[in-house]
């Protein structure tokens, strides 16, 4: 997957339908394990976009607004579909997605890579510009309906207030008001893993000053480098040990919360179980 904007090249021609009329559930959409086959086959009609966001990461979230102010204003040309690497990490490893922001575009069943990191939205606009221009060359002429966007989800009057305390920079009262919430929602996994992101963020401003030689710390400062692989590989050896082994795998449990490298989750998983069983 390139890093930088580029010039879409989308292959063979799919066979499309040149006069299909507007399709599919919405203009902006949240791709989840149980409606991916149902964009795979809606993408043989119309051109869908892939957006992979985390919500520890500014850029990604960045990324995916961009392009839904895009989708509005292209009218349906295409269809965005959201996939959290947090909530849906499955679909984020059918697609091979290594870090976000991470973009691609689903057409005539094919998931294709488009780019990966932050871009200026005037180059977002091109790229899309051309990319429906490409899959229309390909017989993929289909547009959703614009007016069917997706409502944003009311935010909950707690999640306020987590907000405004993050907003003013008070990470504890937002971790306090976090696991209060996360307690009484246990299923929610939004809320544990925005927990886990402002818990390191207390970490390391706690361990400003701390060794590299504690692994504890040295993971923590690797995950803030979006180095994921190098802050478990730290824990795994950790835990060799059998006197650093409970408080490497608490840490590297906790770490997987805010990991967006998903095959790099899977093999440390895979390391962890085969060090404990």
């Amino acid at each position: 997957m390139a890093d930088q904007y580029g010039a879409v090249q989308l292959g063979e021609k799919t066979g499309g339908d040149k006069t299909a009329p507007a399709v599919g559930p919405g203009l902006i959409v949240e791709l989840t394990e149980q409606n991916l086959q149902e964009s795979l086959k809606l993408s043989q009609q119309v051109l869908i976009v892939v957006s992979f966001w985390a919500d520890w990461s500014d850029a990604s979230k960045q990324v995916t607004a961009d392009l839904e102010d895009i989708a509005r204003q292209m009218s349906g040309a295409f269809q965005l579909a959201k996939a959290s690497t947090d909530t849906a990490p499955r679909v984020a490893g059918a697609f091979q997605v290594q870090s976000v922001p991470a973009v691609f575009a689903l057409l005539g069943g094919r998931p294709m890579p488009l780019f990966q990191g932050a871009q200026p939205k005037d180059k977002l606009t091109e790229l899309m510009k051309q990319l429906v221009q490409a899959a229309r060359q390909q017989g993929v002429t289909g547009t959703v309906n614009a007016s069917a966007a997706a409502e944003p989800k009311p935010v909950s009057p707690a999640q306020q207030e987590i907000d405004a305390a993050l907003d003013e920079g008070d990470l504890e009262r937002a971790e306090k008001l976090l696991a209060k919430e996360a307690t009484n929602h246990p299923a929610d996994k939004d809320l544990k893993t925005q927990l886990a992101g402002v818990q390191l963020q207390l970490r390391l401003k706690q361990e400003e000053d701390a060794s590299d030689s504690d692994p504890l710390v040295l993971a923590d400062r690797f995950v803030s480098q979006r180095n994921e692989k190098a802050a478990f590989d730290v824990l795994l050896a950790a835990m060799k040990d059998p006197d650093q082994r409970e408080n490497a795998r608490a840490r590297l449990v906790e770490l997987f919360k805010v990991a967006s490298d998903t095959s790099a989750v899977s093999e440390a998983r895979r390391q962890m179980s085969a060090i404990l069983f």
